[in-house]
């Protein structure tokens, strides 16, 4: 699989890992709901991603850094009922670099989340749309910033390739004032 489909799917997965529901969250017990409520506008958006391959002894390394441009998507976070309301866009740059060799894709229009449910548990922000449910890391949490990411590592084997991988995605907001 080509280096920049890998960067795809870290994306894709960002808000899409699987992840169980969870039925005992209660938002009442949660002293995040009050600052996570209102309108959210996207400013950055960033991740990298290591890989390791190792055939044979040898091993080739590596990196791809990604950042967002034309950012243009909010959400909103409503509580009666959790939902969300999503909209909007953003393009990244991806820059990867492998043996020295490096190579940039601009990756365009991506939509950041569907409008579903939502839900806290401890610093994980659960999501819910019509057909997946993802979790994502609350980084940080203020009246008026917000940044959520994911970081996953993933080790496998596939016909004497071994692979070993580290991917960071964050996306930070700033709360929209209210009239």
């Amino acid at each position: 699989m080509k280096l920049v489909h890998k960067l795809c799917l870290v994306l894709a997965l960002m808000l899409t890992a699987c992840s169980g529901n969870d039925d005992s969250f209660d938002p009442e017990d949660s002293d995040f709901n009050r600052d996570l409520l209102g309108t959210w506008i996207a400013v950055d958006v960033q991740f990298t991603y290591d890989v390791v391959t190792n055939f044979s002894g040898q091993d080739i390394t590596s990196q791809a850094v990604g950042q967002g441009y034309d950012i243009n998507f909010t959400i909103i976070f409503d509580d009666n009922p959790n939902e969300t309301i999503s909209d909007g866009s953003y393009s990244l740059e991806v820059t990867t670099t492998t043996l020295g060799q490096s190579e940039v894709e601009n990756i365009e229009n991506i939509m950041f989340l569907e409008s579903g449910a939502w839900a806290l548990d401890g610093d994980e922000l659960i999501f819910a749309d019509s057909s997946e449910t993802g979790t994502v890391e609350i980084f940080e949490l203020t009246a008026e910033s917000l940044i959520i990411g994911i970081t996953e590592s993933i080790n496998s084997s596939e016909a004497g390739f071994n692979f070993s991988s580290t991917s960071v995605s964050t996306v930070t907001f700033v709360k929209q004032v209210e009239d």
